[in-house]
């Protein structure tokens, strides 16, 4: 003897199709699908020092998202949870157009024996990744806040380590399909070929090295969009029924 109503067996199927989608969604979003960091390695960074800003080689002119007034990178790896995801290889071993455009401004004076120094973030800095060989030309755009700056005079060796945080992701466009997401960092870690010294304070230098960005990765929303569609054609089904 059948003892509920269609009405009530209306809100039993629809309770358990709920509950299957909500069983399913959490399986899917649950699981260890998505890299939690996303790291961008970038190869042949060059910088220079006129006793207040630290700017990109190739050009002081920062933000017009412009290789022109960009420095040429070597390489840029993108690696999830240390896991390779790929590598762009610029001129003269690959093709690929890769630029770093950076703009630090009100660097305070760097003790010649070398020593910390901090930025204020005011005006904030700019750090900007160019993957293509027209303007605008924004793998991702970075405004950076305080920027620490370490000056290490080794012997004859002299380097410089570069580190900042980062203010707000301006906007992204990266290869291979990659989203980051904050919090992000930006580290440098450089090595100068060329230092002038003027009070007992560093007044110029041009470096060369190594440069990480890092930060969240933002998953792609497959899991989720699938989820939300079972629901929702799952509701239209139920509706239809009741029509």
């Amino acid at each position: 003897m059948n003892v509920f109503s269609s009405t009530q067996w209306r809100v039993v199927h629809a309770f358990h199709s709920v509950a299957f989608v909500f069983i399913f969604s959490s399986l899917l979003l649950g699981g260890p699908t998505y890299a939690t960091t996303l790291q961008i390695q970038l190869g042949g960074v060059n910088i220079v020092f006129d006793g207040t800003d630290i700017d990109d080689a190739g050009s002081s002119v920062s933000g017009a998202e412009d290789p022109a007034d960009a420095d040429p990178l070597d390489t840029v790896t993108f690696t999830l949870d240390d896991t390779p995801v790929g590598t762009l290889v610029g001129p003269p071993v690959g093709t690929d157009a890769i630029f770093v455009d950076i703009h630090i401004p009100g660097v305070p004076s760097i003790p010649a024996v070398g020593g910390a120094v901090t930025t204020a973030g005011i005006p904030t800095g700019t750090f900007d990744l160019l993957t293509t060989a027209v303007a605008p030309a924004v793998g991702l755009a970075l405004d950076l806040d305080a920027v620490h700056v370490t000056y290490v005079p080794i012997a004859n060796n002299l380097s410089f380590v570069f580190s900042g945080s980062v203010a707000s992701i301006d906007s992204q466009d990266l290869p291979f399909g990659l989203e980051i997401g904050a919090p992000v960092t930006v580290t440098l870690s450089t090595q100068t070929s060329s230092v002038t010294i003027g009070g007992g304070f560093v007044t110029s230098f041009t470096a060369s090295g190594t440069g990480e960005i890092r930060g969240a990765v933002v998953p792609e929303p497959s899991a989720l969009s699938l989820a939300v569609v079972a629901f929702f054609g799952l509701l239209a089904r139920s509706r239809r029924r009741r029509a």
